[in-house]
């Protein structure tokens, strides 16, 4: 969760102000409401956030799986990893809640500030505030 706050955050709240200081949003907001142009900023954030986590791991997988042997990596036995799915459900609904909510706050703090310069203050304080948690 914490790669996903440091690698998406600052480009989630930055888009939100970005468009507001060229005034896209007033042009949006002119024929589509306020909530749905929202909504869709927040989905478009998730599926974008969920991409960028696909293009790191399925380099990391096809390296390790096509040039094991070549890298010198140590085999890893898949036969003992136990795959129990209530914990695996659990941490997938709470990665996926904790990412909407975040990508929430991000864009909300990006509307409620007048430029970028000052959402990154924003971002930098809740970042250090995740920080703290991942560390307890």
């Amino acid at each position: 969760m914490y790669v996903v706050i440091v690698l998406l955050g600052n480009q989630m709240l930055t888009s939100t102000t970005e468009e507001k200081e060229n005034r896209v949003v007033e042009l949006l907001l002119t024929s589509v409401p306020a909530k749905t142009l929202m909504s869709a900023k927040i989905w478009a954030l998730v599926s974008m956030g969920l991409i960028q986590i696909a293009a790191i791991l399925l380099p990391m997988i096809v390296a390790y799986v096509g040039w094991r042997d070549l890298l010198k990596l140590p085999d890893f036995d898949v036969s003992s990893i136990s795959l129990a799915p209530g914990p695996i459900v659990v941490g997938a609904v709470l990665l996926a809640g904790g990412f909407l909510m975040f990508t929430g706050l991000l864009v909300t703090i990006g509307a409620a500030v007048p430029t970028a310069k000052e959402a990154s203050g924003y971002f930098g304080a809740r970042l250090s505030l995740c920080f703290c948690r991942f560390m307890h």
